[in-house]
């Protein structure tokens, strides 16, 4: 349970969630894609869901427990030996309940796991909310800004505190 409200349940995606994950993405808004992907995309991008797919264990779907239904999707992607872009999308109805933050917390733990020591994130410079929970990862935060994006990297701190955001 993230917010208390609905039961959600988060675990790593399999084959069989791509029609969950395809439904989620045609419920989600245009604004809610451009903010993920900074680009009015129409569908899913088939090359970030084969990643997200064939490395489950760097991936979490976020499901209502009720409906079955898959409402967020978020993903560490490596881009070097150490190093994963972390990107998170949570359905328009689903926004600003806790889902999005309880993704990254797991994700942070699977960093970790991982030894990957280095995260980065593309944010729309509209959303500094996002960079502002990732700015609360332990670990050297840095962001600089190229026109409407904000690219955020988040050097993970070598002897690690707990962190809940």
């Amino acid at each position: 349970m993230v917010d208390g409200a609905v039961p959600i349940g988060c675990r790593s995606p399999h084959r069989s969630d791509l029609p969950g994950i395809t439904a989620m993405w045609e419920r989600c808004s245009l604004a809610t894609r451009i903010a993920r992907f900074h680009a009015p995309v129409s569908k899913i991008p088939r090359s970030y869901l084969t990643a997200v797919l064939s490395d489950p264990a760097n991936s979490l779907v976020a499901v209502a427990e009720h409906a079955d239904a898959v409402v967020a999707l978020a993903s560490l992607i490596p881009d070097g030996a150490s190093s994963a872009e972390l990107g998170v999308l949570v359905e328009d109805g689903w926004q600003r309940r806790g889902i999005g933050r309880h993704l990254v917390t797991h994700l942070i733990d699977a960093a970790s796991a991982n030894q990957l020591t280095e995260l980065t994130a593309s944010v729309l410079a509209e959303n500094p909310r996002v960079a502002g929970l990732l700015r609360q990862v332990p670990g050297d935060f840095s962001m600089t800004r190229e026109g409407t994006t904000l690219n955020v990297r988040v050097r993970l701190a070598s002897a690690r505190r707990a962190w809940r955001a």
